[in-house]
């Protein structure tokens, strides 16, 4: 993990603590918070009743993993802030898909590639979905055809089971998916 937030805050009065992989900010009126690769993440712009400042949490900022490999925007600054308060293979966003998922679904070459060779925790390739589909279901029956092959290349060699299957969809397994898709063109 790295030792500094990978974000930094821009404004009057702002201070910054680390407790644990948990990355806190005091924000004030007006203050920014910036990923490191330039991201702006939110500008606090809202006033209290009571007070001028607001605690935030990188939980309440961050929680948006899923969507941004859904978008194909997942950067390894995003990734390694994500980390810090979010299971890898835990399910959410708005399409109720684990990360990896998400971005196999979209075609997400360079996305997929994040969650599977990364410095801090790597994604399972067989975490199950909603309806128990893994990853590789996805890739093979959602994906469009652009990195498609690619795509199943890199959860293959990341160890998926080509064999996975689910009652929801008649015990098929990917390479039966794959080999559907073909043909229906």
């Amino acid at each position: 993990m790295p030792s500094a937030p990978p974000y930094s805050l821009r404004g009057d009065g702002v201070s910054t603590s680390s407790s644990g992989l948990c990355y806190e900010a005091v924000l004030a009126v007006g203050d920014v918070l910036q990923l490191s690769d330039g991201t702006r993440v939110m500008e606090y712009i809202y006033i209290h009743d009571d007070a001028e400042a607001m605690h935030l949490s990188t939980p309440s900022i961050m929680s948006n993993l899923y969507d941004d490999c859904w978008r194909g925007t997942l950067t390894a600054d995003r990734l390694a802030l994500y980390l810090s308060v979010t299971d890898i293979d835990s399910v959410g966003g708005s399409k109720n898909l684990t990360p990896l998922a998400a971005a196999c679904c979209q075609d997400h070459l360079n996305v997929v590639a994040l969650p599977l060779d990364n410095p801090y925790k790597l994604a399972d390739p067989d975490a199950l979905s909603p309806c128990n589909r893994t990853p590789l279901y996805y890739a093979t029956t959602h994906s469009p055809p652009l990195d498609r092959a690619a795509i199943v290349q890199w959860l293959l060699k990341a160890g998926a089971d080509p064999d996975a299957c689910s009652s929801e969809d008649g015990l098929c397994t990917p390479l039966m998916n794959a080999i559907t898709q073909v043909k229906d063109k």
